[in-house]
């Protein structure tokens, strides 16, 4: 037994007599809608790309296929764009980019076998060269503590 209010008979009648909810009315509706809206958009963006295009709006041509054989009026645009690409920051990158360097912890897969298999990946950072030796700083898991 469940709660019902006073709407609850009018709703089985109505199902009983073939009529629908209100509801399903509701999503079929803004279903339709939102299709209509997508096929008009598509429909203005087909009319209105070449227009923008011309225009200079898109940074590319966008031709409707028919060919012009009269040249007057059309205007070839020449864009020369000086973009700097050096700042402070790819400065920092280009000096320590070569200390840099890919970590792969390998570990012996049993006993046994003499084959290593790959517990860990990463990368790390040279913090301090020693003769023959290098030191570097990875995270945590890259290459796990050992368990004794």
């Amino acid at each position: 037994m469940g709660y019902y209010d006073e709407n609850h008979e009018n709703d089985q009648d109505s199902k009983e007599n073939g009529h629908q909810s209100r509801e399903t009315h509701a999503r079929g509706g803004w279903f339709l809608s939102g299709f209509i809206g997508a096929i008009v958009g598509m429909v203005c963006l087909l009319i209105f790309a070449p227009i923008l295009s011309d225009l200079g709006v898109f940074p590319y041509q966008v031709s409707t296929g028919a060919q012009n054989t009269n040249n007057v009026g059309n205007t070839t645009f020449n864009r020369q764009m000086n973009v700097n690409v050096t700042t402070s920051v790819t400065e920092a990158v280009d000096k320590v980019s070569p200390a840099v360097i890919a970590v792969i912890n390998l570990q012996k897969a049993n006993f046994f076998d003499n084959k290593y298999t790959e517990s860990g990946i990463g990368s790390g950072i040279i913090y301090k060269k020693d003769n023959q030796y290098s030191y570097i700083v990875t995270n945590n898991h890259v290459v796990p503590a050992r368990k004794s």
